[in-house]
């Protein structure tokens, strides 16, 4: 019967060929204690061999355990040789029987094996019937010519499924994957004769191996590998992804879609060759969960993991790096086997300076890639927190950019407008984008306090974009917008009134087919913005902001008297005094009467005499200083100048007073 022994990580198996004892209709295994293999541990019927590339040795196959996965009642190989008795040679000069013969029609015609087979051994032969035959191991039994009789001698076969126990190792040329027929040769003199046949699909579990067993594996030490066990955490359940926790994470807490993680990891093929890690670059990978940036096994694995956890990750190569692969480390259509240790996940930030006042994880994905913008009609569920207690539990139907009317902090708004229809996200906002320094007094939220918002965008209306309205829309849009904002920036909200003075800049600003009186119109709508934007920017403290939007204005009108005296105030903030001097001085040449410029000019004069006064004394320190190391510098030079005359003097001395006791004694 032939003997199949899977080799992983590859599409070959090991079979042992010729005459195999037992009754018709039953496989079985040979008896170790019939040959030379008496003592040794008896064959198990289930498991596999671990092969592995061996340069200059072709692939190296070590049996692990025995599994008969397909039998068939054959003559002894020595009838196959004995028939056939010339070989021929194929161009790479590996040994090929002439065809037709049994053995290439085996090899053309063996069945893939079953999916699932009965872990059992089969029940040993009975003795063989005395011949007058010595039966060595490793040799067949009897003439070729001899008929097989009912129960034909198997003591040969028996000893060469023997030497298949546990711990042995067989050697293929490196040919062997290419031509299936060629045998393999035992390593260490045990005498038997193997095959590899085509497996058309692994049917075997790999072994999951830590990193220390992969490290031994790849030194050519011998480890027994552990079965592939873990979770299948694949969405299709079809055990594309497979995880094993080596070590539990702390909290409760995991990882949710578009968070920012910080991982090490270490990548390994089947074959236990390392083709990637963090830490031989002493450095952690980050990435965005579930935008893609990796592999979509790590997608669907690390979303389940927390921080501390260590695990292993196996993945099929439609969960890796597919049919392409990754060359030159990575072949095509290879599973992957990472071990992943996650540190740290942080959210995503969707304020523009990155600081960290608005943060979103999201729970559930939401659909498609359309998101509200301003002024659209969107319509929500939402929970707020403060120091996890419920403050707020509302369903809302409203305009994006009202939201304060409705008691919505700014960052709330902000972050809706980057969620998706469907979308179930939960929103941190640090005082400065919830209600600040003064709080909330109907929902009792104190001064400077953290807000944590669940929010779940049901549906939205998108509002017309610039380029869907036309000049009359814009125009009749561009006052209602304005009235709005003068309304937020009266009440003091004025980031609110920064979205609608912007919404009329980005309609009016390159409209062009305006004329007569509506032209003048629009002229006096961008100023008025322009200037609104800078007293909001003022009020914000956006210094920056506040001299471009002065500069757009002055672009308009280059004598208006409020451009020119809030760039000069947002020059003071900024210490800028030259250019806010400027900026006065040409206010009052323009406006005498504009006593708020004469205030401000007074400032600006009274902080330069105070700056050059500064200046003056941190210079003067600054000499003297200079002047004190100097001096210290020179006397220390001064020093060392004396010491040395004072030691050259000394051996003078010295023989003087030499001299001196001579003369006495």
């Amino acid at each position: 019967m032939p003997l199949l022994i899977w080799l992983p990580g590859s599409s070959y198996c090991a079979v042992g060929l010729g005459e195999q004892g037992g009754p018709p209709g039953r496989p079985g295994l040979g008896r170790p204690e019939d040959g030379e293999g008496s003592g040794k541990k008896r064959l198990d019927a289930g498991g596999v061999g671990v092969g592995r590339e061996d340069a200059g040795k072709g692939v190296i196959i070590e049996i692990r355990e025995c599994r008969v996965l397909e039998w068939e009642r054959r003559p002894p190989l020595e009838a196959i040789n004995q028939k056939n008795k010339s070989y021929q040679k194929n161009p790479l000069g590996c040994p090929q029987p002439k065809s037709p013969n049994p053995f290439n029609r085996f090899s053309r015609k063996f069945p893939a094996p079953a999916p699932s087979l009965p872990a059992r051994a089969a029940p040993p032969d009975p003795a063989p019937e005395a011949s007058g035959t010595n039966h060595r191991p490793g040799r067949a039994a009897s003439s070729p010519r001899r008929r097989p009789t009912r129960r034909p001698a198997v003591s040969a076969q028996r000893a060469r499924c023997a030497s298949l126990e546990r711990g042995s190792r067989w050697a293929a040329p490196p040919c062997a994957a290419r031509h299936p027929h060629c045998a393999l040769t035992p390593v260490g003199g045990q005498s038997a004769r193997l095959a590899l046949v085509p497996l058309p699909q692994p049917t075997v579990r790999l072994a999951a191996m830590t990193a220390e067993e992969m490290k031994a594996t790849e030194n050519g030490a011998q480890s027994a590998p552990l079965p592939l066990e873990g979770v299948d955490i694949s969405p299709k359940q079809d055990e594309g992804v497979l995880k094993v926790i080596k070590r539990e994470g702390t909290g409760t807490e995991t990882p949710m879609i578009g968070d920012r993680v910080f991982v090490h990891y270490t990548g390994w093929l089947l074959d236990g060759t390392k083709f990637d890690s963090s830490l031989d670059r002493k450095d952690k990978f980050s990435f965005d969960l579930g935008k893609g940036e990796v592999i979509k096994a790590w997608d669907i694995a690390v979303v389940t993991m927390k921080v501390g956890e260590v695990c292993h990750i196996t993945c099929k190569p439609e969960y890796a790096y597919g049919s392409a692969g990754s060359p030159p480390k990575i072949p095509p259509n290879s599973t992957l086997i990472f071990e992943v240790e996650l540190f740290e996940f942080r959210g995503e930030d969707l304020t523009e300076d990155e600081d960290g006042g608005i943060i979103r994880r999201i729970r559930t994905r939401g659909e498609g890639y359309a998101r509200p913008n301003d002024g659209a009609m969107v319509e929500v569920a939402l929970e707020g927190y403060c120091n996890d207690q419920l403050f707020d539990q509302r369903e809302l139907c409203f305009e994006v950019g009202e939201g304060e009317s409705l008691d919505l902090p700014y960052g709330l708004e902000t972050a809706i407008q980057r969620m998706e229809k469907g979308e179930h996200s939960i929103v941190y906002l640090k005082p400065s984008y919830a209600f600040g320094s003064v709080g909330k007094e109907k929902f009792q939220i104190p001064p400077h306090a953290d807000l944590r918002y669940e929010v779940h965008l049901k549906s939205f209306e998108k509002a017309k974009e610039s380029w869907e309205m036309n000049s009359e829309e814009k125009l009749e849009q561009s006052n209602i917008v304005k009235e709005r904002g003068t309304v937020y920036f009266k009440e003091g909200k004025y980031k609110q009134a920064v979205l609608q003075y912007k919404k009329i800049v980005s309609w009016l600003e390159y409209e062009s087919s305006f004329s007569g009186e509506e032209k003048q119109k629009v002229h006096a709508l961008r100023l008025a913005s322009h200037l609104n934007l800078a007293m909001c920017h003022l009020k914000l403290q956006a210094f920056s902001a506040a001299i471009e939007s002065c500069n757009k204005a002055l672009e308009l009108d280059s004598n208006n008297e409020k451009g020119l005296f809030r760039r000069g105030e947002a020059h003071l903030a900024v210490n800028d005094f030259d250019l806010a001097r400027a900026d006065f001085q040409k206010v009052l040449q323009l406006y005498p009467s504009n006593k708020a410029a004469k205030a401000q000019l007074a400032v600006c004069q009274q902080r330069t005499r105070r700056q050059l006064a500064r200046e003056k004394k941190l210079y003067a320190n600054m000499f003297e200083r200079l002047a004190e190391e100097d001096h210290k510098a020179k006397a220390k030079v001064a020093g060392d100048h004396r010491t040395v005359t004072e030691m050259k003097g000394e051996p003078n001395n010295v023989a003087g007073n030499q001299s001196q006791v001579e003369a006495e004694a």
